[in-house]
């Protein structure tokens, strides 16, 4: 094998380990990302559950003074 062909086949490699390291990142990336929304996911299905089955609710009120009187309306 000439120098110039061992040369060729070292900058090949570079260039496939560059591209698999890309590619690992991206896959990687892929999988964080469907983790997330998995999850998000779980968690909205709980919550809809939860909100579905409660009997009792719960409420904010904020009372207003108005001309009426202290806390005549809200």
């Amino acid at each position: 094998m000439t120098p110039e062909e061992v040369h060729h086949l070292v900058e090949r490699l570079k260039t496939l380990e560059a591209e698999n390291a890309r590619l690992k990142a991206r896959d990687g990336h892929g999988a964080r990302l469907r983790e997330a929304e998995e999850a998000l996911a779980e968690s909205e299905e709980r919550y809809r559950t939860l909100f579905e089955s409660i009997d009792e609710g719960f409420c904010i009120i904020e009372f207003f003074d108005r001309p009426h009187g202290p806390l005549s309306d809200y």
